[in-house]
């Protein structure tokens, strides 16, 4: 049976308890637009942090309760999901390909309608 995320996220602050600190942190998303003429746009997003060695919040999934945001001093386990989506690595790509115009012209050009 694969682990669960609580043992991943122990085993992870296991092998980093010998790692001087801080110990930091990324997350990456890497979003792909494939238009219908072939042409294809990449678009990224970065959330930058830390990992902390204590669980912080309840909320998100993954490694977001020891996944620290320096700037709002704030895990992501700790943030309401509005907030999250200032900082998240996942909003950081959307607002990427939104402010690029693709998806804008994709829809456009399919009788979809402008994105705003």
């Amino acid at each position: 049976m694969a682990p669960t995320q609580q043992e991943r996220t122990t085993e992870l602050l296991r092998r980093l308890a010998d790692v001087p600190r801080p110990w930091h942190a990324r997350f990456v998303c890497a979003l792909a637009l494939a238009r219908p003429d072939g042409e294809t746009t990449y678009h990224r997003g970065e959330a930058v942090g830390e990992i902390i060695p204590e669980w912080r919040g309840e909320a998100g999934f993954g490694y977001d309760p020891v996944f620290l945001v320096p700037a709002v001093g704030k895990t992501f386990g700790e943030m309401p999901s509005a907030e999250k989506h200032l900082y998240s690595h996942r909003a950081a790509a959307v607002r990427a390909l939104v402010a690029s115009g693709d998806l804008s012209r994709l829809l456009g050009s399919s009788g979809g309608g402008a994105v705003r």
